[in-house]
């Protein structure tokens, strides 16, 4: 995702923005609410530190976004069970 521009719109908690984020793109991501968008910037800094700690595979869990089929592509996501999806990382 180096070098992508991304907007999330009704980011939630952001989990998308922050994945863009992490490969390399640059991110804006909006919510109508005001709250989401300071949580999103407090989990931002700690899921930073944690993911490289994880390791190499991550487990995402999906419940059904209408546009979730095209960022797990673009992650590479292996299906690992219902909704639950597997990436590696290199």
């Amino acid at each position: 995702m180096q070098g992508l521009r991304v907007v999330e719109l009704g980011c939630g908690l952001g989990l998308p923005s922050l994945a863009a984020a992490l490969g390399g793109a640059d991110v804006l991501a909006t919510d109508w609410a005001e709250e989401a968008v300071a949580l999103l910037r407090r989990n931002a800094d700690q899921l930073a530190a944690l993911l490289p700690r994880l390791g190499t595979e991550t487990l995402l869990a999906e419940p059904g976004r209408p546009h979730a089929r095209a960022f797990l592509e673009r992650l590479g996501a292996e299906p690992a069970g219902e909704r639950l999806f597997r990436i590696r990382l290199p």
